[in-house]
């Protein structure tokens, strides 16, 4: 039996990097073409949410397959009819909560690579903190 070899400890600055940008291409990829993904991803949500009556209609009452799913999505239309106009929109996000956002994904981007090495910035500045303050007293 053949063991295999150790994984190493760190990745490396190469692994890293083609990590990182490939999470950023992911993310331009999925930006540019969101306006064939959000739809296609609604709809794959409704589809596994909507199955189950779909399957009961087929299974337990015999109803041909395209038929119970016209049944299913004219009783979600009619839900959808009657709930119109019974609910508040949200007001629009304060500018303030967009910046306070966008600066903490910028944290979280810069730290994330960071915490997949090993290094935990925390811990070093609080080190640096107890240091510094165990050099003041007398």
């Amino acid at each position: 039996m053949t063991l295999l070899p150790d994984r190493p400890q760190r990745l490396s600055a190469t692994a890293l990097s083609l990590g990182l940008l490939a999470v950023i291409a992911v993310g331009f990829v999925l930006k540019a073409a969101q306006g064939v993904v959000i739809p296609l991803l609604i709809a794959w949500f409704l589809s596994y949410l909507l199955a189950p009556p779909v399957n009961f209609l087929v299974r337990r009452l015999r109803l041909p397959a395209f038929l119970a799913v016209a049944c299913v999505v004219l009783l979600l239309l009619l839900v959808r009819r009657s709930l119109r106009g019974r609910y508040e929109h949200p007001e629009p996000p304060v500018p303030h909560d967009v910046v306070l956002f966008r600066t903490a994904l910028v944290v979280c981007l810069l730290l994330g690579p960071a915490f997949v090495v090993g290094i935990r910035p925390a811990e070093r500045a609080l080190t640096a903190l107890q240091t510094q303050t165990m050099e003041r007293q007398p």
